[in-house]
């Protein structure tokens, strides 16, 4: 797990990277080893004392323990004390990180079967947890999927330590980051008890990686180094370095180094891609395109989505433009890291937060102009419950590199069966064609030429951005859906899942301030189609605004005269218009009202209209709505929309149109029903 906390930036500028100076005479005790993020020291110094402790000292260093174990990347024992901790504590944070952990080692049917537990004791997590148990239960499907990946093991590369980032150099030649017995110094990094990390290269002969030797006695320090990129001659390297022998509150940072005529290479120089603020913050994980003109790396700017965010940097004529987010799309509020760049433009990078099998994930967004998809998790078996990241292709052609493949590349996990730490792995993208399916479209709303009067025309759409949309698997038989996906929509409202041929599904849609909506679409009689082995099924959702108080006519609902009993044609509206709305939008409450002509005596007219809207919500109650959400109110003809009021000669059209059923937002919200 080390290079999930370097270079994956998240070092403290508090991170004694050598022996921190001024402390050789003071007792190292639990918390002060913590603060010094010598986190296994501190973890048994920590259970040591909390035999002593009082109960409050106890509990409190209960937490620490479990956080020593997760950065150390002990997932067991950091499952075990998180939910000691949140037995204790009963804060649902707590036990969100234990089943994060019990995910690393691929037990999701311990991990549904807790989850389920958990939600009869905290009701208010309903929807937070059955995420969770929808993700356990992906990850657990995808462990039996076909897929078009092979994994191989490399056994002559990785040791029982970190072995990760692996980039390919020049011809049968793998550079990769690892904290072996060889590095660099004599320091050992507090976190994980192992050597700072240092760049190594491993040659392959006859079909087999030779003995691993340091990669340069120039650029490999006591500091840390790895994660590195090169340009397309090889003579041009970047990379990550963490602290220094001067200081010992560095950050990490890229370096950019050359290759001399001697096969060495120059001391490296700091890329200051973020200005004087480089010094504020962790740069790592580079990665250059082919060409040389884009620089992708990933960072803890302020201003970022959350966590780490991927940014990419354009070349210049005076060095790198200053470095643009990726966005929303690609960015999450967890980590996103370790990118890598196709040819065709095609992103992969890992990522803790866009859901998953559990830890980091790999996915791949792809290229449309300027912006990319909705991330596609990867699934079993790239992925695992582990970190999977350092995804990089050595070879790739869409038509086939040869008769079997159409690439082949390396990355990096932890996974069980391995040799220990960090491993890395072969991977092999076989060439017989697989079609995958998906489900795109976009989310916008109408834009009124009378922002408050959804009567008004209607000028233009916009799309809607950050709306969350949830696929739901639907069984026609019985009637039950489970939720299959959930993601939100970038700036332009797009959204894209894939989906499995010859299913039915629902797609729902929410976001505040908005009604609702959701519509049912088909994977079913699909058919492929030329070479591309991507087949799509589009769906577009219009929402609208929900403008509170605001009279809105339910069309088509007519009454026989002197009738209040909702007729056949009647019902059809209500059912396919009015009960959708009501059960998709669980928490707004209604007023149903009802109006007449003016016609007739006041009185009668109010008596009318009052019997007419209680029989519309009585309708609607049967039909499931709660009660508590209706409101039923007789205006008779108090609110005449058009010129006939009491004695104008008007024409039956004209009357009609105020004979009308309305609803209308209240201000009020009920809570959702159980």
């Amino acid at each position: 797990m080390q290079r999930i906390f370097i270079f994956i930036l998240l070092i403290s500028s508090s991170l004694c990277l050598i022996k921190c100076s001024g402390e050789k005479d003071v007792e190292l005790t639990g918390d002060r080893a913590f603060e010094q993020k010598q986190f296994l020291v501190s973890a048994k110094l920590l259970q040591d004392e909390m035999q002593t402790d009082d109960v409050k000292t106890a509990h409190e260093k209960t937490l620490k323990v479990a956080q020593c174990y997760d950065y150390a990347n002990k997932t067991k024992e950091a499952a075990d004390w998180y939910e000691k901790y949140y037995t204790i504590t009963k804060e649902p944070a707590y036990f969100y990180k234990h089943i994060e952990k019990l995910k690393a080692t691929n037990n999701y049917e311990k991990c549904e079967e807790e989850l389920k537990d958990f939600i009869k004791i905290n009701p208010a997590e309903k929807i937070k947890a059955a995420y969770e148990i929808q993700q356990c239960q992906n990850a657990d499907e995808w462990l039996t999927l076909p897929s078009m990946y092979l994994i191989k093991k490399i056994d002559s590369v990785n040791t029982f330590r970190n072995e990760y980032a692996p980039v390919a150099f020049e011809k049968n030649k793998l550079v990769f980051t690892s904290d072996r017995s060889a590095a660099t110094g004599d320091e050992k990094y507090g976190w994980t008890g192992e050597k700072f990390s240092d760049l190594f290269i491993a040659e392959m002969k006859d079909g087999k990686f030779q003995r691993p030797r340091k990669f340069s006695q120039i650029l490999n320090t006591p500091a840390h180094e790895g994660t590195c990129t090169f340009t397309r001659n090889f003579n041009g390297i970047i990379f990550t370095r963490c602290g220094s022998a001067n200081s010992t509150d560095d950050f990490c940072q890229l370096f950019i180094s050359e290759r001399q005529p001697d096969g060495e290479w120059s001391e490296g120089t700091k890329l200051l891609l973020f200005g004087n603020e480089d010094t504020l913050q962790n740069v790592g994980q580079p990665f250059l395109t082919e060409d040389g003109k884009s620089l992708y790396f990933s960072s803890d700017a302020a201003g970022g989505f959350g966590g780490k965010d991927l940014y990419v940097c354009s070349k210049t004529a005076n060095g790198w433009s200053k470095p643009r987010n990726l966005g929303g799309t690609v960015n999450s509020s967890g980590d996103d890291v370790f990118p890598y760049v196709r040819k065709d433009g095609t992103l992969f990078f890992s990522s803790n937060g866009h859901g998953g099998m559990g830890g980091l994930d790999i996915f791949m967004c792809m290229k449309n102009g300027s912006k990319f998809s909705q991330p596609f998790n990867l699934k079993s078996p790239l992925n695992s419950g582990a970190d999977d990241f350092g995804f990089t292709f050595v070879q790739y052609n869409e038509k086939g590199i040869n008769d079997t493949l159409m690439g082949w590349g390396y990355i990096s996990s932890p996974r069980t069966g391995g040799k220990g730490g960090d491993d890395i792995y072969k991977f092999e993208l076989k060439k017989e064609k697989v079609y995958t399916f998906w489900l795109s479209g976009n989310i916008s709303s109408n834009k009124y030429e009378d922002p408050k009067d959804p009567k008004s025309k209607v000028i233009d759409t916009l799309p809607i951005q950050h709306a969350f949309v949830q696929l739901f698997e639907v069984n026609k038989t019985t009637g039950m859906q489970h939720l299959v996906d959930a993601d939100s929509t970038d700036k332009d409202g797009a959204y894209t899942f894939q989906i499995e041929k010859g299913k039915d599904y629902k797609l729902a849609v929410a976001k505040k301030n908005y009604f609702n909506k959701s519509d049912v679409v088909s994977s079913k009689n699909l058919e492929a189609k030329g070479e591309d082995s991507r087949i799509f099924v589009y769906k577009d959702l219009r929402l609208e605004h929900i403008i509170k108080n605001k009279m809105i006519e339910i069309p088509n609902i007519f009454y026989d005269l002197d009738k209040w009993n909702i007729r056949p044609d009647a019902a059809a509206v209500l059912d396919s218009l009015v009960v959708p709305l009501m059960e998709e939008n669980p928490t707004l409450k209604f007023e149903l009202g009802s109006h007449t002509d003016s016609r007739g005596n006041d009185e009668y007219n109010m008596t009318l209209s009052q019997k007419r809207a209680d029989a519309v919500v009585e309708y609607l109650i049967q039909k499931g709505i709660n009660a508590e959400r209706l409101i039923a109110k007789g205006y008779g003809e108090t609110q005449i929309i058009n010129r006939c009021t009491n004695g104008v000669d008007c024409s039956e059209e004209e009357h009609q149109q105020n004979r009308r059923t309305t609803f209308k937002v209240l201000d009020e919200k009920v809570e959702e029903q159980k």
